[in-house]
């Protein structure tokens, strides 16, 4: 049992406060865990996007701290757990590489369920396999599906999931839902919900 790790009191950073951030937070905060968030436009703290009631953080509360993309290093050195929930853009390509994983905290996890290409993998396995951080939890690779010649299968520190994070039994039903709610809307001639900014890429 000495080697279950509480998660009370630990610090989990969010890196990418979108709805899946916000959500992921909003677990950690219920296990007691302190919060610090990483956002493109860490003043802009409102979630204008769908969120079913008593889901996510909509008004931007549960942060203790929130940094930009240029301040990542005071996330990373603070976490004990850092989730990653970035959007694949040409601003977060390799966003986490080998310098942002040399800032992490030494014995810290890492758990990607954004994408697989904002994490420098070759660096990763690097840190992974020196024990410069504690383990991995990754559900997105550089290349998907995961080369069967890749080190990450042998490794005792990381848990790897087939890109599935999100499946759950309910996910379509919560989909049709924000498609009534948006054809409401445009039936009213009101603003979408959750519209891709082709500028920003997401």
């Amino acid at each position: 049992m000495d080697t279950i790790e509480e998660l009370r009191g630990k610090t989990l950073g969010v890196i990418g406060y979108g709805s899946i951030g916000r959500e992921t937070a909003r677990l950690a905060d219920a296990m007691g865990m302190r919060v610090l968030a990483l956002k493109r436009n860490p003043k802009d703290r409102l979630d204008q996007g769908w969120c079913p009631a008593g889901l996510g953080d909509p008004e931007g509360k549960i942060p203790e701290k929130y940094v930009g993309p240029d301040e990542c290093a005071a996330i990373l050195a603070e976490s004990d757990y850092l989730t990653v929930t970035l959007p694949l853009t040409s601003s977060t390509r390799k966003f986490i590489g080998a310098k942002e994983i040399a800032a992490m905290k030494a014995g810290a996890y890492i758990v990607n369920i954004g994408r697989g290409e904002v994490i420098d993998e070759a660096a990763l396995i690097d840190a992974l396999r020196s024990g410069r951080i504690g383990g991995a939890g990754l559900d997105v690779f550089e290349h998907e599906p995961l080369e069967a010649s890749s080190p990450l299968w042998d490794m005792e520190n990381v848990i790897l999931t087939p890109h599935m994070s999100g499946a759950n039994r309910g996910y379509m039903e919560k989909a049709c839902e924000l498609f009534v709610e948006n054809l409401r809307r445009f039936s009213s001639g009101k603003e979408l919900l959750n519209r891709v900014d082709p500028v920003q890429g997401y």
